[in-house]
């Protein structure tokens, strides 16, 4: 929660891809949130148990750099901790050479992964400390709102438009603000 410093209909994800592979990824992402603030080994079926699945599908990361994955329906974040939880499945040993993907190193217990081959993995997981480093797109409607008429020393400027740049969100129960502009408009 600290890290997305907002609320609301999450559209998508996007990874960053390190190394590309021509190999077709079979792929599905759930979503699903917490109130804890480190994960504990379960296995993969327990923990997608309470899951949304968000989006399926294949994809090919035959590029380096970020990769986006727009939801089916947006996923509703209130609050809480938000876990993601990609699923790949190739069947058989995999397939190599196979993408890489950007990531810091964070806390003890907020990453976590399953490994195996042939069949899917019925371990309980391991943890660690590879966090990756994706980017949640937020549904920006109904955020905010401007209107009004833009004037110059009180006389209305007819065809004037605004542009608002490099904007930042963050959720606050009141607030008041005042527009300010460079000398153009």
């Amino acid at each position: 929660q600290d890290q997305l410093n907002q609320y609301g209909p999450i559209l998508g994800t996007r990874w960053y891809c390190a190394t590309t592979a021509a190999a077709t990824v079979p792929y599905k992402i759930y979503m699903k949130t917490t109130n804890e603030s480190t994960m504990t080994a379960a296995t993969w079926d327990a923990f997608v148990a309470d899951a949304t699945l968000v989006k399926e599908g294949t994809k090919v990361f035959s590029e380096v750099g970020w990769h986006n994955f727009t939801f089916d329906a947006p996923y509703m974040y209130t609050g809480g901790n938000l876990i993601v939880v990609v699923e790949t499945y190739y069947g058989g040993t995999g397939v190599t050479p196979y993408p890489l993907f950007r990531y810091s190193v964070g806390d003890a217990g907020q990453h976590m992964y399953w490994y195996n081959d042939t069949t899917p993995p019925t371990t309980a997981s391991t943890l660690n400390t590879n966090k990756p480093n994706i980017g949640i797109v937020f549904s920006t409607a109904g955020l905010a709102s401007l209107n009004g008429t833009v004037t110059s020393n009180a006389t209305p400027l007819a065809g004037a438009t605004i542009t608002i740049e490099a904007t930042a969100f963050t959720r606050s129960e009141e607030h008041t603000s005042e527009l300010q502009s460079p000398n153009t408009i």
